[in-house]
């Protein structure tokens, strides 16, 4: 049976339309296994942004953010942002931070024992 020209040709335009984009170059993507350090790695980076979240969440963090002129979900937004080496910084400075506020008392002892050491000296 002899097709219609109208047909044939619809037919060769769709076919070499399909060869032309069978033929284009596709991207390469690369299968890797994942070794545990990379999936620790990412379970430990998690774990530090919801350090950072909960010590955010905390009342007197809050209020000290306010009193800085910070809003609290800004911060949050902030944080969210931050890069995997910015997050495990600020993780580890959160870390170093006293546990109580001394607020100075510890200055004051170490001036007090330099004059006493000096007047006695």
């Amino acid at each position: 049976m002899i097709l219609p020209r109208r047909l044939r040709s619809a037919t060769a335009t769709v076919l070499a339309a399909a060869m032309f984009l069978a033929a284009m170059p596709v991207g390469h993507v690369r299968a890797e296994m994942v070794g545990t350090d990379r999936i620790i790695e990412h379970r430990n980076l998690e774990a530090r942004r919801a350090e950072i979240s909960a010590f955010l969440a905390r009342q007197d963090v809050r209020e000290r953010l306010a009193a800085l002129g910070v809003a609290p979900d800004e911060a949050q937004i902030r944080v969210d942002s931050l890069t995997d080496a910015e997050v495990l910084q600020l993780a580890q400075d959160i870390e170093d931070l006293p546990a109580g506020q001394d607020q100075g008392y510890t200055l004051v002892v170490i001036l007090l024992l330099v004059i006493i050491l000096v007047l006695l000296i």
